[in-house]
This record gives C-alpha cells, sequence and structure tokens, in this order.
C-alpha cells in the first residue's frame, strides 16, 4: 500500500515537539487545571500562607513552558523554509518486511520493522525512533 503526502510548517513543528516529548494541548491542561484548583483552594476555608506564591510559581511555569513551546515551533519554521525537500511530495509505501519512504527528488530510504525501536503519534504525524545500528567502540 503507498500514500503520498506533502508536509506543512505546523507538521514539522509537530514532529519535533513530538520527538522531544512536548505535548503542548496537555500541558497548557495540566497547568491551568493546577492553577484552577489552586486558586479554588485560596477560598476555601484551609489556607495556607504561601498559597498566593504556589499559584504565582505553577503560572510562571507554564508560561515559561508555552515560550519554550514557541521556540520549538519557531526554530521549526525555520528549518522547513530552509529546507526544500522537506516541502515536496513525498511517498510512503509500507509492506511486511518494512516501509519505504521516497521524497520526489530524493534518495529513497528502507525501513525494517525489526530497525524500529518505538513510534509516536499525535493527531498531524508519526515519529519513528530507530534501534542503534552502529555501537561505538571503545
Amino acid at each position: 500500500m503507498a500514500v503520498e503526502y506533502t508536509l506543512n510548517a505546523d507538521d514539522i513543528a509537530s514532529a519535533r515537539l513530538l520527538a522531544i516529548g512536548i505535548r503542548p494541548r496537555l500541558e497548557f491542561g495540566l497547568f491551568a487545571a493546577a492553577v484552577a484548583a489552586l486558586l479554588a483552594w485560596s477560598v476555601s476555608p484551609w489556607r495556607i500562607i504561601i498559597l498566593p506564591l504556589l499559584i504565582g510559581l505553577t503560572a510562571s511555569l507554564g508560561a515559561f513552558r508555552l515560550m519554550q513551546i514557541g521556540k520549538v515551533k519557531e526554530a521549526a519554521m525555520a528549518a522547513f523554509r530552509r529546507n526544500p525537500t522537506l516541502r515536496l511530495p513525498t511517498t510512503a509505501e509500507w509492506d511486511e518486511r518494512g516501509v519505504t519512504i521516497q521524497p520526489a527528488g530524493s534518495l529513497t530510504e528502507r525501513i525494517l520493522w525489526t530497525e524500529l525501536q518505538r513510534l509516536r503519534e499525535n493527531e498531524r504525524v508519526l515519529v519513528r525512533e530507530l534501534q542503534e545500528r552502529f555501537k561505538p567502540t571503545a
């Protein structure tokens, strides 16, 4: 079975975030839930003195993380603009032995299923992690 696709800048950004383990929607939701829980706690009869500090710290960490995500996305956009191969149509074909990926005007890459160590996916992309083919010698 073969599929032809063309990547866009959002796909590259999504793949980079996924590869380094960042899930923006999930993280934003967790930070929002933590701030909401702390705010709810602040109006409850059970008060602690450092609660405003905890609320500010949690909100600051969330804002810092959003800035990091923004920088990863900007870097991915720049890489997409610099590399014309990423914008060309690509064909992916798979069979019982593995998958073959062929970008238009570039070299074909064959990946055996046994070489795949782990797959990660989200709503936009599928990221593959390969096992080490060569081990360093001491």
